[in-house]
């Protein structure tokens, strides 16, 4: 697939797409400190390309920077239910830090990072939260497959202000909004990419 970017617009196959932009003041509630830094911080390009009637094809583009010493970051988002979601990186390098809750916001029994590359796949499991963040200094484009019948719910992060851990300049430091957050595990992507899956596979995005 033939993805050319030219912000806020990007061309798949010849065909121009506006991208929704996520802003660095919506990103404020989630970062680890404050910024007085404002402008377009990602975009997201929703059914850019038909997969099936169930299912919503995606892209977001998520420009390098840094926000404070944070690396740049989605918002984060739960699931409104038991839906799974595919990713795979088109370009650049991300780290996707998933966790699940245990009753409570602030309280975890499974946190799990994962680094992926330019041909990687990362599975994101029914009931996980998950954040992506930029760590390298290049763009990172990202494809992504959901069910259209999934909503996202962003205010347990916005809550928590952010994920159990923030990645930034420094390492990776503990969010201590969270009052408890399992050892970290780390797991490795998968090789390939969303659209070579089978039509089996991509239609577990949407469980009966």
């Amino acid at each position: 697939m033939d993805v050319e970017i030219d912000l806020p617009y990007i061309l798949v196959n010849g065909r121009r797409f506006k991208g929704d932009v996520r802003r660095i003041e919506d990103l404020r509630p989630v970062l680890m400190e404050p910024v007085s830094e404002e402008g377009d911080a990602y975009y997201m390009f929703r059914d850019v390309k038909p997969v099936h009637e169930t299912l919503r094809y995606d892209i977001t583009v998520i420009p390098a920077r840094n926000l404070g010493k944070e690396f740049i970051k989605t918002m984060g988002h739960y699931h409104d239910g038991s839906y799974p979601e595919l990713y795979g990186v088109l370009r650049g390098e991300a780290l996707f830090i998933l966790q699940r809750r245990a009753g409570r916001d602030d309280v975890l029994d499974d946190l799990v990072l994962i680094r992926a590359g330019e041909g990687d796949i990362i599975r994101i499991p029914p009931y996980y939260g998950h954040v992506t963040v930029n760590i390298s200094r290049k763009t990172l484009v990202l494809e992504n497959i959901v069910c259209r019948k999934c909503k996202s719910i962003y205010e347990p992060y916005i809550r928590m202000r952010g994920a159990a851990v923030y990645v930034t300049v420094d390492g990776i430091l503990r969010n201590n909004r969270y009052n408890y957050i399992p050892e970290i595990r780390e797991e490795k992507p998968e090789r390939g990419n969303v659209l070579g899956l089978s039509k089996l596979d991509l239609l577990k995005l949407c469980p009966t």
